[in-house]
């Protein structure tokens, strides 16, 4: 009797889900790093190193910083990533926020006189995840007030396969000078997502130039967003992400932050202890959550 109880019992999980157990809810990968732009550190040298730890870190969505196309740079990441596709403009483009002096100074940039020509790149895995729109916008401010390289910020719609929930990722790397400055900068990231991004749930990533202290904790608590780090289950990794070229200050200054935190479950925040000469002067940042 027993026997076809549970023959009985199979039966009505097989009809009712399609697999004998129960389904799981698929979880999501996510990582910043800044993998220092191909003109610095010999990219010839770094590339091979760079390309396989991006590799093995297998993740859904990728936000990268100093990204060029020179020496092949982007192009060897891409091929890195065969599943992914990316999006995101160079900050020499057309975008809006670029003052004529940022356009100046990156014109000299492919001029071989001044600021390269950087990407803020997602790259996402289009198996896992359906892009719905996308843009890069820039985050200068007017006048003096602004850095006086330009920065920029990426950011993609997306769709999550597994469950057809649709989110944002937000990528930027803010200004490397002055606090003032990444103030400015950050607020005006976080007033578009105000605009766009409605009850969704966001993900901003990026280096930040800045541990998350008073400067711009403010802002991101006004802005009621979340370090990911604070709600994980597990941490794991070390605490510092940059070290300084000048001073060789290990510093915490990529992060990822999240909105709304009640709709996230960060099963794991860790970071990746992998700086060197051989790769950047970064460590990446990940995170593996899934929504609720």
């Amino acid at each position: 009797m027993k026997k076809y109880i549970f023959i009985l019992a199979t039966a009505m999980i097989i009809l009712g889900t399609g697999t004998l157990f129960t389904p799981v809810k698929a979880n999501i990968t996510a990582a910043t790093y800044n993998v220092t732009h191909g003109n610095k550190n010999n990219w010839s040298k770094r590339q091979p190193y760079v390309c396989e730890l991006i590799k093995k870190m297998n993740k859904d969505i990728y936000c990268f910083q100093e990204v060029i196309k020179k020496n092949n740079q982007l192009k060897a990441i891409k091929a890195t990533l065969p599943n992914h596709d990316y999006i995101g403009k160079p900050r020499s483009y057309g975008i809006k926020g670029l003052s004529l002096w940022h356009r100046l100074v990156t014109l000299s940039g492919k001029l071989g006189l001044g600021g390269e020509d950087e990407y803020c790149p997602i790259f996402y895995n289009q198996n896992t995840v359906t892009l719905i729109a996308e843009d890069t916008f820039g985050i200068n401010g007017k006048g003096w007030t602004s850095a006086l390289l330009p920065r920029i910020c990426t950011w993609g719609h997306f769709k999550e396969t597994a469950t057809q929930k649709e989110f944002y990722v937000y990528n930027t790397h803010l200004d490397n000078k002055q606090a003032d400055r990444r103030i400015m900068q950050i607020q005006l990231i976080f007033d578009d997502i105000a605009q766009r991004c409605g009850d969704s749930p966001v993900i901003l990533m990026g280096d930040f130039n800045t541990a998350i202290t008073e400067d711009i904790q403010k802002n991101i608590s006004t802005a009621q967003f979340t370090n990911a780090k604070e709600i994980a289950q597990k941490i794991e990794g070390p605490t510092q992400t940059h070290k300084k070229s000048s001073t060789k200050e290990l510093t915490q200054i990529d992060h990822i932050l999240i909105k709304p935190q009640e709709l996230f479950k960060i099963y794991l925040y860790k970071v990746l202890d992998v700086m060197s000469k051989k790769t950047s002067d970064h460590n990446p940042v990940s995170i593996t959550f899934s929504f609720k």
